[in-house]
């Protein structure tokens, strides 16, 4: 207890960073790409074609599971978890 009391007046970035802790951001993203992860992988019952279009060339450089990002110019559709996951 006397540690958090200790830090109540820090600001929010600062109370991590003495904690050793992330950020909610940091979580958010985090969480995002695993759960993208496991659907490409198929370790989820989700199909990937409802999110993602993979390529569907034979090479490609290291992996089979590239990611396309379709153009959009709708802002709702920018911020959907698709395009959030090919942008990080």
């Amino acid at each position: 207890m006397k540690l958090v009391r200790s830090l109540k007046n820090l600001p929010y970035h600062e109370r991590f960073k003495q904690l050793n802790l992330y950020s909610l951001e940091y979580r958010r993203l985090r969480g995002i790409l695993i759960e993208a992860f496991k659907i490409i992988t198929n370790k989820e019952n989700v199909d990937c074609d409802q999110f993602f279009t993979l390529s569907g060339a034979l090479q490609l450089r290291g992996h089979s599971k590239k990611i396309y990002k379709q153009y959009t110019s709708k802002t709702c559709r920018q911020k959907f978890f698709s395009q959030v996951v090919i942008d990080e």
